[in-house]
């Protein structure tokens, strides 16, 4: 499965409607997405939100927030990620 933050904006939109796997979307208010196989709440600045949203997922597709300019939130990220047993992450 992929992992999409930002899947209601330009970037996250495209990459949902042409990947051919089955896709998890990440929002803010986790709000459904049209395409997403499932949509849950994501929030880069919230880590409670990563367990949950990278659950049984192979592959993150990371859209950088341009508010979140601090790494510790990414760090924090690609920590559960490595322990969900995420194997490719993209970030853009």
């Amino acid at each position: 499965m992929l992992f999409i933050t930002g899947a209601s904006g330009r970037m996250g939109g495209a990459v949902l409607r042409h990947v051919e796997m089955s896709t998890r979307a990440g929002t803010r208010s986790g709000a459904s997405v049209i395409g997403a196989g499932e949509t849950v709440p994501f929030d880069l600045s919230d880590p409670g939100s990563f367990a949950r949203a990278l659950s049984d997922v192979d592959a993150l597709f990371l859209i950088r927030p341009p508010t979140i300019t601090k790494r510790a939130p990414f760090d924090a990220l690609m920590r559960t990620a490595s322990r969900a047993g995420v194997k490719f992450v993209v970030c853009a």
